[in-house]
C-alpha cells in the first residue's frame, strides 16, 4: 500500500491521470482502516483473554466490526468520497467515547492523534481541519476535568498540557502536509489540462489546412466513413465531390503566389457559405483542389446546391484575366452521388470516381459540373 501511495506521489505531469487525488485517498483510507481494524481486533482479544473490562471490550468490539465493513465496503463499492467521511464521522465519535470511556487509562488519549489524519488527509483541509477543531474542542476540556482523577490521580496539568501540545503539533504537521499535497495535485491538474489542451489544439492543427483553415485530407478520411453512416442511417442521398479552380496556375503566373492563396480563402468562404447544414462539410484536400460532402434528400436537390456553389463563385468575379474559361474565376466539379442505403463506404474508390467525374468535366472545357451516379 505504501508503494501505490508513493508511485501516486512521485507521477510525472505528463503521466498525470484522471484522479490521481482520488487514488491516494483510497490507498491512504485502506492504509488507517486496515490498520484501525487490526489494532481493534487486537485489543479485544486482549480484554477476552486478559482484561476482562466489558466496556472496553465493547468499545474495542465495535470498532474492530465498523472498521472491517467500512474496510469492506471500500473495497467492494470503491465510493471513495463517502466511505472516507463515513469513516471520519465514525472515528469522530468513537476516539471521543474511547477516550471519555478510558480516561487514559494505559496511555488510551496517545490514539485520539491519529484523528486529524483521518479527517484532514481524507477529507481536504477546510473540512477536516474544521472537524479535527470541534473534535479538540470538546476533547480537551474532558481532558482538563480530569486533572488530578484519570488514571487514579496521575493525569496532571504538566501531562495535559503536554498531550494539548502534542495534539495540536500533530494537527499543524498534518495541515501543512495536506496543503502542500493539495497544492501538488492542483498544480498536477493544471499541467495536465494545460496538456490536454495543447494534445487537442495540435490534433485540431494537423486535420486543418493553415491557409484557409478548412479540413484537410486527413480529417475528410476520418469523417468519410461517419457521414455514410449517417446517410445509411438516414436513408438519404449521398453526394461527394472534388471541386477544382480552372487556370489557377495560370493566375498565380499572373498575380502572384499572395494573390492566389487570397483566391484560394475567398473560393473556401463561398463553398462554407453554401454548405452551412449540419452534414456538410468541406475540405481542402490539396493545391487549388478542394472536396466536399453533401447529405439531400434526392439527385436533384444536389445537384442544384452544386449549381448554387458555382454560382455564387461567379458572383463573388475575381478576376482571371488570363483564364481561357471566363475574365473571372470558374472551378470545374466532379461529384459522386449515391442513392439511399447503397453508399460505397470504399473512400479511395469514391474518391477516384470523383476524379474520374472532375477529368471528364476539365475535358469538356472546364466550368462545369459532372455528375456520376451509384
Amino acid at each position: 500500500m505504501p508503494s501505490k501511495i508513493y508511485a501516486i506521489l512521485r507521477q510525472q505531469p505528463g503521466q498525470y491521470n484522471a484522479k490521481p487525488y482520488t487514488a491516494f485517498q483510497h490507498s491512504l483510507l485502506s492504509s488507517l482502516l486496515g490498520f484501525f481494524t487490526i489494532v481493534a481486533i487486537f485489543f479485544t482479544l486482549r480484554q477476552i483473554l486478559f482484561m476482562h473490562d466489558i466496556t472496553m471490550f465493547t468499545a474495542d468490539a465495535v470498532g474492530a466490526i465498523i472498521g472491517g465493513f467500512l474496510l469492506y465496503k471500500l473495497k467492494t463499492k470503491k465510493r471513495v468520497a463517502q466511505i472516507a467521511k463515513t469513516t471520519t464521522y465514525f472515528i469522530f465519535f468513537f476516539f471521543l467515547l474511547f477516550s471519555i470511556i478510558n480516561q487514559n487509562q494505559e496511555f488510551g488519549l496517545i490514539w485520539s492523534i491519529f484523528f486529524p489524519a483521518f479527517a484532514i488527509l481524507l477529507n481536504g483541509m477546510r473540512f477536516g481541519l474544521a472537524l479535527t477543531t470541534l473534535y479538540y474542542l470538546i476533547l480537551l476540556p474532558f481532558a482538563y476535568q480530569g486533572i488530578g482523577v484519570w488514571e487514579d490521580g496521575a493525569w496532571t496539568l504538566q501531562a495535559f498540557f503536554r498531550f494539548s501540545a502534542a495534539s495540536l503539533g500533530t494537527v499543524f504537521v498534518i495541515s501543512l502536509a495536506e496543503h502542500s499535497r493539495e497544492r501538488v495535485f492542483k498544480t498536477m491538474h493544471l499541467m495536465h489540462e494545460k496538456e490536454r489542451r495543447i494534445a487537442r489544439k495540435l490534433h485540431e492543427l494537423s486535420h486543418r489546412d493553415h491557409l484557409t483553415e478548412l479540413y484537410n485530407r486527413r480529417k475528410l478520411q476520418e469523417i468519410f466513413p461517419q457521414k455514410i453512416d449517417t446517410a445509411t442511417r438516414d436513408s438519404t442521398y449521398f453526394c461527394f465531390f472534388l471541386l477544382d479552380i480552372d487556370y489557377f496556375k495560370l493566375y498565380n503566373d499572373t498575380y502572384g503566389h499572395q494573390m492566389g492563396d487570397s483566391a484560394l480563402k475567398q473560393v473556401a468562404n463561398i463553398l462554407q457559405e453554401n454548405l452551412r447544414r449540419s452534414n456538410d462539410m468541406v475540405f481542402r484536400v490539396g493545391g487549388e483542389e478542394f472536396g466536399g460532402i453533401i447529405l439531400g434528400s434526392s439527385k436533384e436537390v444536389i445537384e442544384e446546391r452544386l449549381n448554387t456553389i458555382q454560382k455564387a463563385l461567379r458572383s463573388a468575379n475575381i478576376e482571371h484575366n488570363s483564364s481561357e474559361v471566363e475574365r473571372y474565376l470558374t472551378a470545374s466539379i466532379g461529384a459522386v452521388i449515391s442513392q439511399p442505403l447503397e453508399v460505397c463506404h470504399c473512400f479511395e474508390y469514391q474518391f477516384s470516381e470523383a476524379d474520374k467525374a472532375l477529368y471528364e468535366c476539365k475535358s469538356k472545357g472546364r466550368n462545369c459540373i459532372s455528375v456520376v451516379e451509384m
